[in-house]
């Protein structure tokens, strides 16, 4: 029988949230990336994907702000090179869709989950923080490349945006800023934005919301709970811009014996924290495309 949470559970969450601690067994991303690549004469039916793949993988690694959180100072060589360490052995679930082919180039689109332990990124920049070996011929080419396609940054404040980060809303109508700090972490340390606590100032609003949530009877000694969230992200001035949405749906077992409260919080936090991650990267994108589009006609 499914039993959905309570308006009771969901207050009480708002009292757990206070209190409880955000998972921090693994840093966890889904992330995505765009890239494209020439046709060589030289080349078979496969081998511009591969380079294209290359380059979203490192693009989508380096534009999750996962390294960068911890380490903001890092030089490029060894935040490329630890991007690379990272894809070879934390990034999983990498699916490439083929969004152009003909016979000049071929484009990805690349979604991916990163999943690795603090200590594994902390081992992983220690190694190349203080000097930096020299990338492999291809390496060096392919960071080139991803280098000269996301030059396009904001030179100064004006050019930053602002986002606000709304209270988080039940479908009951309940609402909480208890898991506001959450969604900061992800959003912070963007090239193209900063997170505002004044509205009145934003230019973007980050909209998340818990659409449902219940919990199943399995058996006598275990319960399935699952969590649909979303994250929305709204333009609050501009008209031409196309909302992005980032949408997390989980389910987890449990013993019945434990705090039903407590797994929805702990549920609830980890959605939370891979919808913001993977909204920041689209949003970093569009903003990118937009300065990229005023900078290439001037204005």
């Amino acid at each position: 029988m499914v039993k959905f949470l309570t308006a009771e559970i969901v207050a009480a969450l708002l009292i757990v949230a206070t209190t409880a601690r955000a998972d921090e067994d693994l840093l966890i991303r889904q992330i995505n990336a765009d890239a494209c690549d020439a046709r060589m004469a030289e080349d078979d039916a496969q081998t511009a994907k591969n380079r294209a793949i290359d380059k979203a993988c490192l693009a989508a690694v380096k534009t999750s702000g996962l390294v960068q959180g911890y380490y903001p100072k890092l030089s490029d060589m060894a935040l490329n090179l630890i991007a690379y360490r990272i894809i070879d052995e934390y990034l999983f679930d990498i699916k490439p869709n083929v969004t152009l082919d003909d016979e000049k180039q071929v484009c990805v689109h690349l979604d991916a989950n990163l999943e690795m332990a603090p200590e594994d990124l902390h081992v992983l920049v220690a190694e190349y923080k203080a000097s930096a070996p020299v990338a492999a011929p291809e390496i060096a080419q392919i960071v080139q490349e991803v280098q000269q396609e996301t030059e396009f940054k904001p030179q100064n404040l004006q050019e930053k945006k602002l986002l606000y980060i709304a209270p988080l809303h039940f479908w009951n109508g309940i609402q909480t800023n208890n898991y506001s700090a959450i969604i900061q972490d992800q959003l912070a340390h963007s090239d193209y934005f900063y997170v505002t606590d004044d509205e009145t100032m934003a230019d973007f609003i980050a909209e998340p919301y818990v659409e449902t949530a219940h919990v199943d009877d399995v058996d006598t000694a275990n319960r399935k709970m699952q969590i649909s969230l979303s994250l929305n992200i709204n333009a609050l001035s501009n008209n031409y811009f196309e909302p992005l949405t980032e949408q997390q749906n989980h389910f987890i077992l449990f013993a019945a014996t434990n705090d039903e409260q407590q797994v929805a919080d702990q549920l609830i936090r980890k959605l939370l924290e891979r919808a913001a991650a993977a909204a920041k990267s689209q949003l970093n994108h569009r903003l990118a495309e937009s300065l990229e589009k005023q900078k290439m006609h001037g204005e």
